[in-house]
């Protein structure tokens, strides 16, 4: 049901929601939903793989046929879904996507997307034309042209599975601070993340399981009282830790081969010192063989002096003399 958004603060508001993806099927895609939104509040949406988390957002969209409950919506909509789609042509048209150009804001969507730079490299900027299913733009650059096509649309409500999963830390930060709470500040913004650090700012996250959401609240609230959140928030950490020790061990690898590494040298310790101890073995060892020899060598030495003053010695330098 469409509300009209002079009405109502509530933007998006599900009474006891029982959707499904197949009517027939004897157990709805998602259950029991319970959901309300106010203009311009940020929701999280947080979940292990398959809970439903995308399926809250086609509930949302009207898109997962309802079984049972209400559904109110006040606004309009724009959804980024994880997977980003491109159509042939220009990037600059790609944003646009059939809006009339308004230069200060098409600046400022750029500068938010973390787009601008990208656009340096590219030989004709925002006039370059993106091939077939965007093949000459990397996996991140399709996600925040997207991302920036959903932007300028200026919609009331935003909703964005996953949008950080294809760009790197740095970026996602600034995607998340410039766009999600920067140039949409006023809007509602419902995300989907695996990523926690992401978490803190919600006004509300909502934790998914199995179709149902266990648990509404802001980030301690739940911490604190969900054990889904918590085992989350628990593998999250742990996974950022492997990361961090594989990057962390591919570094010292690196800095080993780095002749004069501080790093290199303190971690080839061992190897340093067993390389020395061999040598110094075997410089002792080269000590002890010449030890051994110098009594044969002493011998050759005195032998030489013997043959010097022996009459055939004396004999033969007389006659080179002559």
């Amino acid at each position: 049901e469409e509300v009209s958004k002079d009405s109502t603060d509530m933007v998006i508001e599900i009474q006891q929601g029982v959707f499904s993806w197949d009517p027939a099927a004897p157990s709805p895609t998602i259950r029991g939903l319970d959901v309300q939104v106010k203009r311009g509040m940020k929701v999280a949406v947080c979940g292990t793989v398959g809970s439903g988390k995308s399926s809250l957002l086609s509930c949302i969209l009207g898109e997962i046929p309802k079984i049972s409950g209400t559904v109110r919506i006040s606004g309009t909509k724009a959804y980024v879904s994880q997977s980003p789609w491109i159509q042939s042509g220009k990037i600059k048209d790609n944003i646009l996507f059939g809006r009339e150009l308004e230069e200060t804001r098409y600046e400022s969507v750029l500068q938010a997307c973390a787009f601008k730079k990208d656009l340096e490299l590219f030989p004709y900027g925002d006039q370059t034309e993106i091939g077939e299913r965007g093949i000459n733009l990397s996996g991140g650059q399709k996600q925040r042209i997207q991302i920036a096509r959903a932007v300028y649309q200026d919609a009331d409500i935003y909703l964005f599975d996953d949008p950080f999963s294809a760009v790197d830390a740095h970026t996602g930060t600034h995607i998340f601070q410039e766009c999600l709470r920067g140039i949409l500040g006023s809007k509602t913004v419902v995300y989907i993340t695996h990523q926690v650090e992401f978490l803190f700012a919600a006004d509300l996250i909502l934790v998914m399981r199995d179709g149902e959401i266990t648990q509404a609240g802001k980030y301690d609230e739940i911490l604190q009282s969900s054990t889904d959140f918590e085992e989350l928030v628990g593998a999250h950490q742990k996974a950022l830790k492997s990361i961090d020790a594989v990057e962390i061990s591919e570094f010292l690898s690196s800095q080993v081969l780095v002749e004069g590494s501080s790093i290199g040298n303190t971690t080839s310790v061992k190897h340093v010192n067993q390389d020395q101890l061999q040598k110094k073995d075997g410089n002792h060892k080269s000590r002890e063989v010449e030890e051994e020899l110098e009594p044969e060598n002493h011998k050759e030495r005195e032998t030489d002096k013997e043959d010097k003053s022996s009459p055939a010695c004396a004999r033969r330098r007389k006659r080179e003399r002559q």
